[in-house]
């Protein structure tokens, strides 16, 4: 990263800073990098997400939330069972299987929240 040791100061108007800071939360970036990137003609890349992901994504987030704590209780419940050592043949099994279902299922949720707000994960 560069040293920025160098300060420039530039006298504008109150609406001239809302508007410059409006445009500046708009291109995600602080009011500092948006104003450099304009004062050295360099591309902003505005990002807009449409209100319909933002809804999508803030679901995914409670979904894959409940998904990590019904995997907590079932962790907790294999252990418990562990620890009596009186386990059913069949409900191990089980366990292990939805686990494995959790976690693809998380995994498939999170790629889902990237793609929602337009990032590419490979």
């Amino acid at each position: 990263m560069k040293s920025r040791e160098k300060k420039l100061s530039v006298r504008v108007s109150e609406e001239e800073h809302e508007t410059v800071a409006r445009l500046a939360k708009a291109a995600s970036m602080s009011v500092s990098n948006y104003g450099r990137k304009r004062l050295l003609i360099e591309p902003i890349n505005q990002t807009t997400i449409p209100a319909i992901n933002l809804d999508t994504y803030r679901t995914l987030v409670n979904l894959k939330s409940e998904l990590n704590a019904i995997g907590h209780n079932l962790n907790q419940v294999t252990k418990v069972m562990h620890i009596h050592q009186s386990i059913p043949p069949t409900l191990l099994a089980t366990v292990t299987d939805t686990k494995i279902q959790i976690a693809r299922a998380i995994k498939l949720m999170e790629q889902i929240q990237l793609l929602s707000v337009g990032a590419n994960r490979q």
